[in-house]
């Protein structure tokens, strides 16, 4: 189990150099690759956030054992998803 998570945590340093050779510019993409990953997590962290907030308050989204499993009357929409 150990060697699948070192080679697991490794595996990303590799695509970083594979990356780099087959760039046309890899001075210049790379690092604005890298220094963009941050606002894309927190673009979608914050999006989904967002999105659970505005069907349900806030104070009701802890308790629900599921927030992302959409519960569609409850918010007010009358079509059902299939998981619903």
């Amino acid at each position: 189990m150990s060697l699948q998570m070192v080679m697991f945590a490794y595996g990303g340093i590799e695509i970083i150099g594979i990356t780099a050779g087959e760039a046309k510019d890899p001075e210049k993409s790379i690092p604005r690759a890298i220094n963009s990953v941050p606002m894309r997590i927190l673009v979608f962290y914050v999006g989904t956030l967002f999105v659970i907030m505005s069907i349900y308050p806030w104070n009701q989204v802890g308790n629900r054992r599921q927030p992302l499993r959409p519960d569609l009357p409850a918010s007010g929409h009358y079509l059902r998803g299939q998981y619903s």
